[in-house]
C-alpha cells in the first residue's frame, strides 16, 4: 500500500538511454569522494595555523577512527530518504529516472530495503576490502590464514565485480538486458523514465548557467550537485 507522503514519479513506458544511467551512475560514484573530501576538510580545521582546536575533539576522534562508517551513514541516509520518497537513488532521481520491478510495478518496502543495501552496502565492504588488502600487500606482510586468503581471493573478487559492471552496461547498451547494473539484475530492478514535469528544470540557461528558477524550485538538489562535480574536478 502506497503511502500518501510518497511522492513517486509517474512511469514512463520508455526506458532511460544509456548515456542517462551511464551519468548517472558517475553522479552516484562521485557521492563518497564528495563527503570523503567534507571530512577531510572538518579533520584539516583541526590542524589549522591559528592553534586553537576548533573541531570538538570526539568529533575528531570518530572521524579518524570510523571515517568510512561515518561516510556510509551519511550517505545510507540521503539514499534511504532518495528512495523511499521517489523510489530512485539521489543521482538517479537528478536524471528523472525511476526504479521498478522487472515486470514494471511499483517497488515495495522489501525491493527497497534490498536496493539500499546492494548500492550502500556492497560499495562499503569493497571500499573496507580495498584497504585491508593495500595494507597487507604495501605495508605489512599477511600472517593469519584469513589475511592469506584476502590477499589471495582479491583480485578475482575485485574482476568479478568489476567485470559484472562493465558486462552488464554493455547488455543494456546493446538492448540484450534491461538491467543497467548487476545488482539490479540480482535484484530484479530496472528503470522507467519520469516525467520532466514533475521535477525542478534543471537544464542550462543560454548563457551557460543555471536558471534562476531551478535554483529557488529545489535549492539543495542545486547545492549538491554542484559539491558532487566540484569532488569530480578535484580527483
Amino acid at each position: 500500500m502506497t503511502s500518501p507522503l510518497q511522492t513517486s514519479l509517474p512511469l514512463d513506458t520508455s526506458s532511460p538511454s544509456f548515456f542517462e544511467l551511464h551519468m548517472a551512475d558517475r553522479l552516484h560514484r562521485a557521492l563518497a569522494p564528495a563527503i570523503s573530501h567534507i571530512i577531510q576538510g572538518i579533520l584539516a580545521i583541526d590542524t589549522a595555523q591559528s592553534g586553537a582546536a576548533r573541531v570538538p575533539r570526539r568529533l575528531t576522534r570518530v572521524l579518524v577512527e570510523a571515517g568510512d562508517e561515518v561516510q556510509a551513514a551519511v550517505i545510507g541516509g540521503m539514499q534511504a530518504h532518495a528512495i523511499v520518497n521517489h523510489d530512485a537513488l539521489l543521482a538517479e532521481r537528478f536524471y528523472q529516472v525511476q526504479r521498478v520491478t522487472g515486470s514494471g510495478k511499483q517497488l515495495g518496502r522489501t525491493d527497497r530495503a534490498w536496493a539500499l543495501a546492494c548500492e550502500v552496502g556492497l560499495p562499503y565492504l569493497k571500499q573496507k576490502l580495498d584497504k585491508l588488502h593495500r595494507r597487507w600487500t604495501q605495508h605489512m606482510r599477511p600472517t593469519s590464514r584469513f589475511a592469506k586468503l584476502v590477499v589471495f581471493l582479491y583480485p578475482f573478487l575485485h574482476a568479478a565485480y568489476e567485470g559484472s559492471a562493465l558486462l552488464s552496461q554493455w547488455l543494456y547498451l546493446v538492448g540484450i538486458s534491461q538491467y543497467f547494473s548487476a545488482s539490479q539484475w540480482f535484484l530484479r530492478q530496472t528503470f522507467s523514465r519520469g516525467s520532466s514535469a514533475t521535477g525542478p528544470q534543471l537544464a542550462p540557461t543560454a548563457s551557460g548557467g543555471r536558471s534562476d528558477a531551478a535554483r529557488a524550485s529545489s535549492p539543495w538538489k542545486w547545492r549538491l550537485q554542484l559539491l558532487l562535480r566540484g569532488s569530480l574536478v578535484a580527483a
